[in-house]
């Protein structure tokens, strides 16, 4: 399995590499930028939340929180990248992140439920993506380009 994995990350890679840099929207400086200051937010609110949960004892719960934080990222994202199914990936993580929060889902350990769900949401967005061709996945001002 490891193999295969290794097999699709180098893919990956060289596709990522050699695909067409003009039609990329990290192109466009004002998307990259975006981009950047996103994923800045994302990383403080992740530290800050799990130096918190951790200090009051509550580091269980450091990978909901994650969970929570990864998921509303996807919603701005969205918008920057005109990739509006980004949009349902990050509410499915923000809702299964509730929800296990105020203990609806499982008495398994919160890490458990987390890693196992928004690997699973995740998965199934990418699975999609790979059915549909991934043109649902393409930003809109790229496909109408």
């Amino acid at each position: 399995m490891s193999n295969r994995l290794a097999v699709v990350a180098v893919g990956g890679i060289v596709l990522a590499v050699r695909g067409p840099a003009g039609h990329a929207p990290m192109a466009d400086p004002a998307v990259r930028r975006k981009y950047w200051t996103i994923v800045a937010v994302e990383f403080g609110l992740i530290a800050v939340g799990a130096l918190i949960l951790g200090a009051t004892g509550a580091a269980d719960w450091i990978s909901v929180w994650v969970c929570a934080v990864v998921g509303v990222h996807f919603v701005p994202l969205a918008g920057v990248f005109g990739a509006e199914p980004l949009k349902v990936v990050g509410i499915v993580l923000v809702v299964a992140a509730v929800a296990l929060f105020l203990g609806l889902a499982t008495s398994v350990p919160p890490v458990t439920v987390t890693g196992a769900g928004a690997g699973l949401v995740l998965l199934v967005s990418g699975a999609l993506g790979l059915v549909a061709g991934g043109a649902h996945l393409i930003p809109t001002r790229i496909r109408r380009g």
